[in-house]
């Protein structure tokens, strides 16, 4: 699972320059809009790059059956992930935390994430499906505990569980479906990102967010056993 840590270490650098990079961009007038170009033109560059030396199309076939249980898991994770992220404070707000105390959350929310992908990813190298499932249960009782609005903080707490999640997949469905089936991971990455938030979104009492987030992280968890064995996860 060399590909798990070394992806960790890669997402965790990546955290804190984006911490660093988020500062300059909100400080400086028109960085959205250069952000944007740069985007755009990278989107360029990647369309028009050529094709993976070893890709042979009729060889190299997406294993449809085996893939989807990773691509769905990834849809969830992410999905909770940007829920959290984005809703989480206007829960707590409406519970009656002051503006400092929301904004320490959630900046302790996303600094979770990163310690998450760092110090978890060694645990969980050595059985990783095993123990990928205790960190989802585990995320399951610690959202739990946000129903009161007194723990709160253990938003931040369920950051930290799920951290190593995406690099985890990644590199079980790496090694199980090799690479043509990792572009979907990012497209269901995405989706889950941006339609998720959205759907709770219609959730019009804010108070019944965290129930969102519930079913969401047992839907995860659940799903997590539908996920077929690598060589190096283990037997169940």
């Amino acid at each position: 699972m060399t590909t798990q840590i070394l992806t960790q270490r890669r997402l965790t650098v990546a955290g804190f320059i984006g911490l660093y990079l988020h500062g300059i961009i909100v400080a400086t007038p028109g960085a959205f809009g250069l952000v944007a170009a740069l985007a755009l033109g990278s989107i360029v560059l990647a369309w028009k790059a050529p094709l993976v030396s070893n890709y042979v199309p009729k060889r190299d076939k997406v294993p449809w059956k085996e893939a989807s249980p990773f691509w769905l898991v990834i849809l969830l994770y992410v999905g909770l992930e940007s829920s959290l992220g984005t809703w989480s404070g206007t829960y707590l707000s409406s519970m009656g935390w002051s503006v400092n105390q929301t904004s320490a959350m959630l900046s302790m929310y996303w600094v979770g994430l990163t310690l998450g992908r760092l110090n978890l990813s060694i645990w969980v190298n050595p059985n990783p499906m095993t123990r990928l499932r205790l960190l989802l249960l585990a995320g399951v009782v610690t959202l739990s505990l946000t129903l009161i609005p007194a723990f709160g903080f253990f938003f931040a707490g369920a950051a930290f569980l799920y951290g190593p999640v995406f690099a985890t997949i990644f590199a079980l469905l790496q090694e199980r479906c090799g690479h043509v089936a990792l572009s979907y991971l990012f497209y269901a990455a995405y989706i889950g990102k941006t339609v998720t938030p959205a759907l709770l979104e219609q959730i019009s009492n804010p108070s019944y967010l965290p129930y969102g987030f519930l079913v969401l992280a047992l839907l995860l968890y659940l799903l997590s056993y539908q996920l077929p064995t690598t060589q190096s996860s283990g037997k169940f």
